[in-house]
């Protein structure tokens, strides 16, 4: 992540990152996600792949800026053996505590996603 001042006589500063948004096909079914960083990437395809021949893989960088830390909205979801599910929080600790809900069963993958404006 990097830091730049936007206007050199203002506190205000804007946080930029980049993300990366994937969509994974295999014969097992189709992953999509988000991560914040090629080896997070990697990590979750190879997990999620479980060494499966991939069919088709879509990744796109997306470059994003922060403006207001407590305007966020989290999107998380959730996927175990039995059961798909997908929600929306307010905070980050709603989402968190959305997903360790299904601690209980066989997490296979699960994601929190933040909102985003992206950079033009």
């Amino acid at each position: 992540m990097f830091t730049r001042n936007e206007n050199k006589n203002s506190e205000t500063e804007m946080r930029a990152t980049c993300k990366y948004k994937y969509s994974i096909e295999t014969k097992t079914g189709v992953f999509t996600g988000t991560c914040l960083s090629i080896d997070e990437l990697n990590k979750e395809i190879a997990l999620l792949t479980n060494n499966a021949r991939i069919l088709k893989k879509n990744i796109i960088p997306i470059a994003l800026k922060y403006e207001d830390e407590e305007d966020k909205i989290y999107t998380w979801n959730v996927t175990t053996n039995s059961v798909s599910a997908s929600g929306i929080s307010a905070s980050l600790k709603g989402a968190q505590r959305a997903l360790n809900s299904f601690r209980t069963k066989q997490v296979i993958k699960s994601n929190i996603i933040e909102s985003f404006e992206a950079i033009k």
